[in-house]
């Protein structure tokens, strides 16, 4: 029943109610008939009047309740029915008022809103979820044991070349693996224990290609623990197995260079200790592997190795050449070691290594440095994807765990902060900043996968290299809500491909360019090259590919008078273990020497199979040899015999006894002067042109040597005094005679003789009797040479500077005038002459560089401008007519004030010839033309001269030499 009806009969009953009352009430009433009578009628009027007024009055408090309450409350419940009927939470009750009513149909519309919120908020984490199960890393699935499986992510998919999930689910798991055997062990293991971690196995894709994974797997089982579902996550671990392989397959390659390299190889680690070295050093030095290995080099008593080491350690190659004593057999073995240090990337050095070669049958060491194998140290830890969740807004909603270790960000921290500041990436190589993922996704509302080459940067600064993708959270009609990123660590993995690539490549770089060359010949069951490195070609001209083609080149290739030596090698008859040395006609003609180093290879029966080996080209090292030989023989300077070929001769000569025996000793003569006045430059042609006189007095076959600094010697075996004398004179002649044709430089040297007649005299005895001789006439003729010497300087500075320009008798005329002015003696103007023709005689030791500089010279050259003082006094003592004004031209740059040089005189301690002379000189300076500068006016030269006076010149001096100017302008000068 309706509630309008239930209203409708409570009224109706409550009007007959009232009906029934009244109607009571008149019977008890106690009245007459009549009264009676017409009070009923009147009664009944009332009572019908009461009725109808009644009625209207119920009617009218029918339709108010039907519209005031029961209308609002059929549309409240009407509307709270729909809502549940249609489950549609985003729907409201609407009721106008503010009544109970109208409160409570607010409470209801709250619940509808905190329903809406829930729901919306469980679809967006199922959508997350989904996307984190369908876009990770990782392959999931889940399946059943007979095979089928019932769901699987893309990542699972293409692991066995699948693009989609729906491809692979229409497939059975048991196709996937490589054999029955496979599939029936995994589910016996996880039957038994109930969940696989890190389970290795070999499946097969839709191509049929073996794939190498790893799975983390659980199972489901009934009551009576039968498995009925199983789910897990693998990893494709195909790449990393196959880098492995490489790796092994390369470090057994190396190894095996190592052990079979025909140089002796050591490692030892950053502390000196050796841990490391193949047979080839044990039986180079002659001491047993357990001996070596352990032995800290840093002990050795050998200082130099010990400094060779350390500057190893240090990260820097060394050399070592010198003596190895093997505490095994006692044998001091004489060795060279090339060391380098072994550096990791960031140049870290973490040891080094040796490579040592006898040297007693070779004289150089190898000149190829070979790296050992760095150790690698691969391990690639299986971890879970970091994941970052965000909204519309680039706010971080979701951040697992590995998301905090690799970001250094805690969870608690990046909820709710903006992607940008907590993940952030740069490009490996450039470091340039790139685009973050997440804000892509958010603009173009479509996956993005990184670039290969993109490193995580870390809240502390750490940069990780990563691998990962982004895509859109989308609702079911599209909308998007967010994005999701999912990444992983792949740091490990860079590093080990690197160290893999840098291995190879460092070991390959090793034998490919190599200087000497590298081969493998194989034997048996034919004879061919199985390898020759690239440095064949620029030995000898012939490419790889020519021998390769050609194995009987290498014949043609040996000197004919060597081809036996190849051929005892390649027949066995020859020990491989020993060094050879044979000679190549090059491709262009040319012939070279070559040493070879072979290691031998056996098949299991002893038979040779394969000859391995190093060849060098020592056709350098045999010219040096041949040229060290002949500077052992020789003067470098001269290319006359020296003293040790000398003193062999003599030996020679007494033990064939050649007799009579003359010996002659040549000397020059002013040697040291002229190194200590025009420098060593000049010594050494005078010594060039006396070998020259020397040697064109003699004949061809005598022998003649630089026994000392300056002195020659002349053996003449069977000649007597009289042809000793006759040589005596060819060279003296020689020597007049180059005089005469040189003029510019005066040849003078001294010489003595001796005859030794009989082996009873010793010819060292002879020797020290003929330099005796020499050192006799040298006396004899010692100031006439030494006058020569100088004369033949003056010409030099004639021919460089001042006099030819009239400097010096410029200067002689004006200090001339002056000392006959102030009263000199005329003994006196001589020697002013004579110091105005050579005081600037030590000028002829200075470079030309410094003294014709067309401009100011800097403070060193200034130095070496003022030496000439002191070079033009150690000429003057030693020439005899310049020794009493020696003394004067050290001193004649003197200032009156003390502030000249050499020596810092003042005033009257400085002679007065100087005095005048720096007064003239000065003057002829500024009045004439030099390099730097045009001359001065005589006035402004006068101006100078005074301004200068009691600072630089004597004022005395200035005056009276002013006044001789002035009177040789009028002619009056007395004398």
């Amino acid at each position: 029943m309706s509630v309008r009806k239930k209203i409708f009969l409570i009224i109706v009953v409550t009007v007959l109610t009232l009906i029934v009352i009244l109607y009571s009430v008149l019977n008890v009433v106690d009245m007459s008939r009549h009264i009676n009578t017409q009070g009923q009628t009147s009664m009944w009027y009332l009572l019908i009047s009461l009725l109808v007024a009644v009625m209207a009055i119920g009617m009218i408090t029918y339709l108010l309740i039907d519209r005031l309450i029961l209308s609002r409350l059929a549309r409240f419940s009407d509307s709270v029915t729909h809502i549940g009927e249609k489950k549609d939470f985003s729907a409201r009750v609407s009721v106008k008022g503010n009544d109970e009513l109208t409160n409570l149909a607010r409470q209801i519309n709250a619940m509808l809103k905190a329903l809406e919120q829930s729901q919306l908020e469980l679809w967006q984490s199922e959508e997350q979820y989904r996307s984190i199960f369908n876009e990770g890393l990782t392959g999931n699935y889940v399946s059943n044991p007979a095979g089928q499986i019932l769901l699987c992510n893309t990542a699972f998919a293409r692991i066995f070349g699948y693009e989609k999930p729906e491809e692979i689910i229409c497939a059975n798991a048991t196709s996937l693996y490589h054999d029955k055997v496979t599939r029936g062990k995994f589910l016996i293991d996880l039957q038994e224990q109930k969940k696989l971690e890190h389970y290795e196995y070999e499946l097969v894709d839709r191509y049929g290609r073996k794939v190498t994974v790893v799975e983390n797997a659980n199972g489901t089982f009934d009551n009576n623990g039968e498995l009925i579902q199983m789910q897990g996550y693998l990893f494709d671990i195909t790449e990393r197995k196959q880098a492995e392989e490489k790796l092994r397959e390369s470090e057994e390659k190396y190894r095996l260079v190592f052990e079979n390299s025909p140089v002796g190889i050591l490692h030892f680690n950053e502390f000196g200790v050796i841990t490391a070295c193949n047979e080839s050093l044990v039986k180079i030095i002659d001491t047993g592997e357990n001996i070596l290995i352990g032995q800290n080099l840093m002990n050795v008593p050998n200082k130099e190795l010990v400094e060779g080491i350390k500057k190893v350690i240090s990260g820097k190659p060394a050399c070592y050449e010198g003596y190895y004593h093997s505490v095994t057999s006692g044998k001091t073995i004489p060795v060279n070691a090339s060391c380098a240090p072994i550096l990791l990337h960031d140049n870290t050095v973490i040891g080094g290594v040796a490579m040592v070669e006898d040297i007693t049958e070779r004289k150089r060491s190898e000149d190829a440095l070979y790296q050992e194998k760095k150790r690698l140290s691969v391990t690639l830890s299986s971890i879970g994807d970091a994941v970052i969740a965000v909204d519309l807004s680039g706010i971080i909603t979701v951040f697992n765990p590995v998301a905090e270790t690799l970001s250094g960000w805690p969870a608690k921290e990046a909820l709710g902060r903006n992607i940008d500041l907590v993940f952030n990436t740069v490009n490996e190589y450039t470091g340039q900043t790139e685009e973050n993922p997440v804000c892509k996704v958010l603009n173009q509302n479509q996956s993005v996968v990184f670039a290969y080459h993109i490193a995580l940067v870390a809240r502390d600064g750490t940069k990780r290299s990563i691998t990962n993708s982004a895509a859109p959270i989308c609702d079911a009609e599209g909308n998007m809500l967010g994005a999701i990123l999912v990444f992983r660590d792949v740091t490990m993995e860079r590093k080990r491909e690197a160290a893999l690539k840098a291995s190879e490549e460092r070991f390959r770089l090793i034998a490919e360019n190599a200087k000497d060359i590298i081969f493998r010949l194989q034997v048996e069951p034919e004879r061919k090259f199985e390898y020759i490195s690239p440095a064949v070609t620029a030995i000898t001209g012939n490419t790889p590919e020519d021998f390769y083609a050609d194995p009987h080149l290498v014949y043609r290739l040996v000197y004919p008078d060597d081809l036996d030596i190849l051929k005892g090698i390649v027949d066995g008859k020859q020990d491989l273990d020993s060094t050879i040395t044979l000679r190549w006609v090059c491709r262009d003609g040319r012939v070279i020497w070559i040493e070879q180093r072979n290691v031998p290879a056996y098949a299991a029966d002893g038979r040779l199979v394969a000859i391995e080996g190093i060849v060098r080209d020592i056709t350098v090292r045999k010219q040096m040899e041949q040229k060290l030989r002949h500077l052992s023989l020789h003067d470098p300077l001269t290319g006359l015999y020296n003293r040790a070929y000398f003193e062999l001769e003599i030996q020679r000569l007494e033990k064939n006894a050649c007799y009579p025996i003359g010996i002659i000793l040549c000397d020059v003569d002013g040697l040291k002067l002229v190194n200590d006045t025009m420098g060593h430059d000049a010594g050494d042609r005078v010594l060039l042109t006396t070998a020259a006189v020397i040697r064109k007095a003699l004949f061809d076959d005598d022998v003649v040597a630089r026994v000392g600094g300056d002195e020659f010697a002349i053996l003449l075996p069977r000649s007597g005094a009289n042809t000793i004398k006759d040589v005596c004179s060819r060279i003296m002649l020689a020597v007049e005679q180059y005089n005469l044709s040189n003029s510019d430089f005066l040849l003078s040297i001294s010489a003595g003789f001796a005859v030794c007649s009989a082996a009873c005299v010793s010819l060292r005895d002879t020797f020290k009797e003929a330099d005796n001789n020499m050192y006799k006439e040298k006396l004899h003729r010692k100031q006439s040479a030494r006058s020569a010497i100088v004369q033949t300087l003056m010409k030099a500075l004639e021919a460089r500077d001042f006099i030819t320009e009239g400097h010096a008798d410029r200067i002689q005329d004006l200090i001339a005038q002056l000392g006959r002015y102030i009263g000199l003696p005329e003994p006196g103007i001589n020697d002013l002459r004579l110091l105005a023709q050579f005081h600037d005689i030590g000028k002829v030791g200075i470079p030309d560089q410094i003294l014709f500089k067309p401009g100011p010279l800097n403070q060193e050259e200034a130095a070496e401008m003022r030496r000439h003082c002191e070079i033009g006094h150690r000429i003057a003592l030693a020439a005899p007519d310049l020794t009493h004004i020696a003394d004067w031209i050290l001193k004649h740059h003197e200032w009156w004030n003390g502030q000249g040089y050499p020596l810092g005189l003042k005033e009257e301690e400085i002679p007065l010839e100087c005095r005048i002379l720096a007064i003239a000189d000065a003057y002829d300076a500024m009045t004439s033309d030099r390099p730097y500068r045009k001359a001065m006016p005589h006035n402004k030269a006068m101006e100078e001269l005074e301004r200068c006076a009691g600072k630089q010149f004597d004022p005395l001096l200035v005056k009276s030499f002013i006044n001789v100017l002035e009177q040789i302008k009028f002619k009056i000068v007395p004398g």
